[in-house]
């Protein structure tokens, strides 16, 4: 293979090949040996220069797969004998000859001998006669020539033509691999950069500025601001990270790739940095305080004389007032100012101040005064100094004073009657100063408010500025004879200091709980934790609705997708790779011919979120473009990339079907048609014909042609089943390297069309017992697999003979999809799971004596997922269990990062689990009301407990800590208590002994005291309402003004509780519904997940308002999630999207 250079520039940059020795040549005639020679001699001193590469980079083979070539085959032959003598042309040069034959085509796209020559005259392509009369007798019918079919010869003999172009074409620059590097390697990179840089520039991070400012613009206290904001307060506090560096740092805290970077991330990046260096140069940790020393220097103002001072302080001043007097006067003649009578509580007139002394009017005084020249029925109020606030009034929270409009003039900067002429220009400078101030301050508070759904009981009484005096009075309430004023400012407090309660209202209702001791003492920390979290690991595969989601890439890695995340999967390290930019489920994917670009298509969501394709690359996971966003409607169904090109075939789920090719390098769209079908399942391009396009679905398949110099696409063939049988649904296809069509359909019967045509060659009737699902050539080998769970390998001959097969078990459903990697064997199963078997692709028979690996590569849930528990102490494997809607029960390690094991239970549908230490004993809540108990036996189970207890579900279930009690909380609002019974006989069964019915809604979590108090463990359940509830577990009665706090509990769920009392300011509870709490097995952090999708990690106890913590965007919505007991991980589950995350705190 030829080496090639990495070459980074315009594409006419020219990539040295093996025959860059030969001298560039220029467009003669080919009239014998001596012209050539002659034309060679001539042109020697002239060669082009290649323009200069970078470092010479060997790639390997797996970017440029072309087909091994046979050069004994005469068509072989005839395509290297043209590709000498079309060497010398570029391939835009064969594109215009192809337009020209176009214009002289006729109606069957045929051209005359003259045309064909004239065309190629005219685009100065000289070819001997002997070419020309190849050509002739290769594609020249009754009709005339077929030129597009001799174009497409011609642009096959061209990419055997060495060209510098088309190595360049086939073997882009930006498509080259570049070094992986791990998460790891990337933050000690970053790290390195950062010491060196505090080492040149002799310098340190001030971080307790740089964090009061990050926090001061992080107003909803989720941890993340706004790249550009990050930009902004690093420029601005000088900063000594800047260019490069700094892109890369922010780019880094910018985990989701959504321009919010997390700023506990970036102050950790400075102080690892700057500790590290500190440590190593000791004598840098001064200079901190050396920068404090510097600053301090003497003010220039005093050092001036004191008439200087005084002339320069009287300039300033007359000059403000000058200002403030014209803006008052254009304030006069713009709005006329009306006085409000202002009463007071007894409801009488106030008293004018009729004994006021007149003051003669000047002209600067009729400037000031605001009264001068008002007509006679406007009256004058008295203006009184309002006195200092009460010691009680001052405590008010800040939160409640920000919620009060600033007012634009302050009570004290009103000038009296009494007032003398001099003070005037002083009094209106610092009434306009403090008016601006204020008004900006308020009007930025006003804007980033946001709508909350939660609020602090009894809002501040609504204000109203007085006309005139422009002083803010609150509105009297109607049905109220106190001073609103007053009850603004202490009626939060007041409420909480009466009852000793905290109280927060949600919608009509007054949510109450005690306070936690020593409450007003403690100073709660709002910073978020040094702890962050980090996506580990996804188990679960999408399979059951999806088709061709398996792919090998160059770099051995094997990419599939589950909810929104893409993952990239090492099974040499045993390490995941995730592409998280997808705003809404992923639906299909196609890989590009070099390996190195991925085309991933997702479907459409709420909030105007559009279905639309992103390509991305695979070394570095860059987005490189979007296509398509608001022009597919519902979901992006199916993707192919034309192979050795960029150009990129999708098909909606609109109505119509809208099938649309794109051009990846340049985003735009190159052409679209409507299908019109009902269904389509799937499309390829053709490898050997790559402008010939193949769709599949209901009823369904048609031959389509691209015709990318004119920007359309046409049906040029439909299928000519002639005797064989014709399906209802088309639902797989492939194609081989010889350009043949093979088809499965839903009758499992499996039709092969010679050379891509349209016509049947080839056929297996009943290759399956059911629908046909995938297909796969390889090596002169077919296999494929079909819902029956079978996968058949297939000989390349005319009877087609089956030469192996290989069962999955019938807990994995059918085969979706089959890759080969290495020499493994990759099954998609209709059940989600991901299975391998041993693949010697050596052998003749390949699947001969073969069976699955123990272990799966990944396994999940096809159904909602709503059940997760923790298996400390697991004797089954695994150390956490999920349950879903579909009936199955999962076991999982996350230290391994592997699947253990399931159960299937079909007909049952659960919404919760729980399950003793050991795992042996599992409980389980049901859709239709049953409470199950499963023993766990080996590899056997059996039924401890299996009771339909109400009509409702069942949400939540837990054991009691000693595993002798059970209680399930129904969507009834009611618990239901169970307990281990001793018999007679000396057997035990589990027995039905209470219900409590103290809730409001439907019962969403559960938590026991870790011991029993008096005889009887305590149980604390939260409602969906929300509301909370203490109660004893023996007879299920309510235990009053509990303080919570001071109980140690064995779990911590319910999300309605004093020690997680600040979560509820968040931005997010009040943004969305708070589904799920946990907290870790230190008592350090507390865990939140939301509708929403967010994961957000808190300090713990968490009792406080204005909370900073780390969010991080994961589900659709999240519905459970937990932290693994003694580790470090905490596991999210979707509901919908049936996927499992597991983040590992870091």
């Amino acid at each position: 293979m030829p080496v090639h250079q990495n070459i980074s520039g315009s594409a006419r940059s020219r990539v040295k090949s093996g025959r860059s020795n030969t001298p560039w040549r220029r467009n003669q005639p080919d009239n014998g040996d001596d012209k050539d020679s002659r034309r060679n001699i001539r042109t020697a001193d002239k060669r082009r220069k290649t323009p200069k590469a970078t470092e010479i980079v060997t790639i390997p083979n797996t970017l440029n797969k072309e087909p091994i070539q046979d050069v004994n085959d005469p068509e072989e032959k005839a395509l290297q004998y043209m590709a000498e003598h079309i060497k010398d042309y570029s391939r835009q040069r064969l594109r215009a000859v192809h337009m020209s034959l176009r214009h002289y085509s006729n109606v069957e796209l045929r051209v005359s001998q003259k045309d064909l020559g004239q065309a190629f005259q005219e685009n100065h392509v000289k070819l001997s006669n002997r070419v020309i009369q190849l050509l002739l007798e290769r594609f020249e019918d009754q009709h005339g020539v077929d030129f597009e079919k001799m174009y497409r010869y011609l642009t096959d003999a061209h990419t055997r033509s060495g060209r510098d172009s088309v190595l360049a074409l086939q073997c882009r620059n930006d498509m080259i691999p570049r070094p992986e590097m791990t998460s790891e390697e990337r933050d000690n990179d970053i790290l390195a950069r950062l010491e060196d840089l505090l080492v040149r520039s002799n310098t340190f991070f001030d971080l307790p500025e740089l964090r009061e400012a990050f926090q001061y613009k992080d107003r909803d206290k989720t941890g993340r601001i706004e790249k550009s904001e990050m930009f902004d307060i690093c420029g601005r506090r000088n900063v000594p990270v800047y260019g490069a560096l700094l892109k890369a740092l922010v780019k880094r805290c910018d985990g989701d790739n959504n321009g919010m970077a997390s700023w506990p991330e970036f102050l950790s990046f400075l102080e690892k940095a700057q500790e590290t260096t500190w440590k190593k140069h000791p004598e840098m940790a001064g200079l901190p305080e050396q920068a404090k020393k510097a600053q301090i220097q003497a003010d220039p103002i005093v050092e001036l004389s004191e008439e200087t001072k005084s002339k320069l302080i009287g300039k300033l001043l007359s000059k403000k007032a000058s200002l403030s007097k014209v803006r008052n006067a254009k304030k006069k003649e713009e709005t006329p100012v009306v006085v409000k009578e202002q009463y007071n509580g007894n409801n009488t007139k106030p008293e004018t101040n009729k004994e006021s002394p007149k003051v003669e009017p000047d002209s600067k005084q009729e400037k000031h005064n605001p009264d001068a020249g008002k007509p006679n029925h406007v009256k004058q109020v008295k203006t009184e100094e309002v006195p200092k606030p009460s010691a009680e009034e001052e405590n008010v929270p800040s939160s409640k004073k920000e919620e009060t409009p600033p007012s634009d003039t302050k009570p004290e900067a009103i000038a009296k009657p009494e007032a003398t002429k001099q003070s005037e220009p002083e009094s209106t400078a610092k009434t306009e100063d403090k008016t601006t101030a204020e008004s900006s301050e308020a009007k930025s508070k006003k804007h980033t408010e946001s709508k909350k759904k939660l609020e602090i009981e009894n809002k501040p009484v609504p204000v109203e500025a007085d006309a005139a005096t422009k002083e803010v009075t609150p509105k009297p309430d109607p049905n109220s004879k106190d001073d609103p004023k007053k009850k603004d400012k202490s009626s939060v407090v007041k409420e909480e200091e009466e009852g000793g309660m905290l109280c927060i209202k949600h919608g009509d209702q007054t949510i109450k709980l005690p306070k936690p001791a020593n409450y007003d003492q403690q100073e709660a920390t709002l910073d978020p934790p040094q702890e962050r979290l980090a996506l580990d690991w996804v188990y679960g595969y999408r399979g059951n609705d999806c088709r061709s989601n398996i792919h090998v890439l160059g770099n051995d890695e094997i990419v599939y997708f589950v909810s929104k995340i893409a993952v990239l999967y090492d099974r040499t390290s045993h390490r995941q790779r995730h592409y998280r930019e997808h705003t809404e489920d992923i639906k299909c994917i196609a890989v590009h011919s070099n390996l190195s670009m991925i085309a991933s298509g997702q479907f459409s969501g709420k909030d105007n979120v559009c279905a639309h394709i992103r390509i991305w690359r695979v070394d570095n996971l860059q987005t490189m473009c979007v296509l398509g966003e608001g022009m597919f409607q519902k979901a992006v169904m199916s993707l192919s990339f034309a192979n050795g090109q960029d150009l990129l075939a999708a098909i909606d789920n609109s109505l119509e079907k809208k099938l649309t090719i794109w051009d990846v390098v340049s985003g735009t769209m190159v052409a679209e048609t409507m299908i019109s079908v009902d269904v389509i399942c799937d499309i390829n391009f053709n490898p050997k014909y790559p402008d010939l396009l193949v769709s599949t679905g209901k009823e369904h398949i048609s031959w389509w042609k691209v015709y990318r110099g004119i920007g359309t696409i046409q049906s040029v063939a439909q299928p000519d089943y002639e005797t064989y049988l014709r399906a209802r649904f088309i639902i797989c296809l492939t194609h081989n390297d010889k350009g043949d069509l093979i088809t499965g359909d839903s009758n499992g019967t499996i039709y092969v069309w010679g050379d891509g045509g349209n016509k049947i060659t080839n056929f297996i009737k009943h290759a399956h017992d059911g629908p046909v699902f995938t297909l796969l050539s390889s090596k002169g080998l077919l296999l494929s697999g079909g819902r029956d769970g079978m996968v058949y390998c297939w000989t390349w001959n005319k009877n087609m003979d089956q030469s192996g097969s290989l069962q999955i078990p019938r807990s994995e459903g059918g085969v979706r999809m089959i890759q080969i990697h290495n020499e493994s064997l990759l099954i998609g199963t209709t059940m989600n799971s991901m299975l391998s078997s041993f693949f010697p692709a050596s052998k003749q028979s390949p699947l001969t004596d073969v069976t699955l690996d123990a272990i799966p590569i990944t396994q999940g849930h096809f159904d909602d997922l709503r059940g997760i528990s923790c298996v400390p102490r697991s004797e089954v494997g695994g150390d956490f269990v999920t349950a879903g809607l579909d009936g199955i029960i999962c076991w999982f390690d996350s230290s391994r990062r592997d699947p253990v094991c399931k159960l299937v239970l079909k007909g049952q549908q659960f919404l919760c689990i729980d399950s003793n230490p050991s795992g042996k004993l599992i409980a389980l809540g049901t859709k239709d009301g049953h409470v199950i108990l499963i023993k766990i036996e080996g590899e056997s189970s059996s039924d401890a407990f299996n009771k339909k207890i109400c009509k409702d579900r069942i949400d939540t279930i837990n054991f009691s800590p000693d595993y002798q009690h059970l209680a399930a909380g129904s969507h009834d609002n009611s618990i239901y208590v169970f307990s281990l019974q001793q018999k007679e006989d000396g057997s035990s069964s589990w027995e039905f002994v209470g219900k409590y019915n103290g809730h409001k809604g439907p019962v969403s979590s559960l938590d026991f005291s870790c011991e029993k108090q008096n005889g009887s463990y305590l149980v604390k359940s939260c409602s969906s309402k929300p509301d909370i509830e203490h109660w004893r577990l023996d007879d299920q009665t309510a235990v009053k003004d509990l303080d919570s706090a001071a109980i140690p509990w064995a779990s911590n769920h319910c999300k309605l509780d004093s020690n997680v009392f600040g979560l509820w300011w968040s931005k997010q509870a009040q943004e969305s519904d708070v589904n799920c709490i946990d907290v870790n097995s230190a008592g350090n952090l507390v865990a939140m997940g939301d509708s929403n999708g967010y994961l957000s990690l808190f300090r713990y106890p968490c009792t406080k308002r204005g909370a900073f913590c780390h969010t991080y965007k994961s589900h659709t919505s999240i519905q459970k999630l937990l932290f693994v007991h003694d580790k470090v991980f905490v596991i999210t589950i979707g509901g919908n999207d049936s996927c499992i995350l597991q983040w590992r705190i870091v």
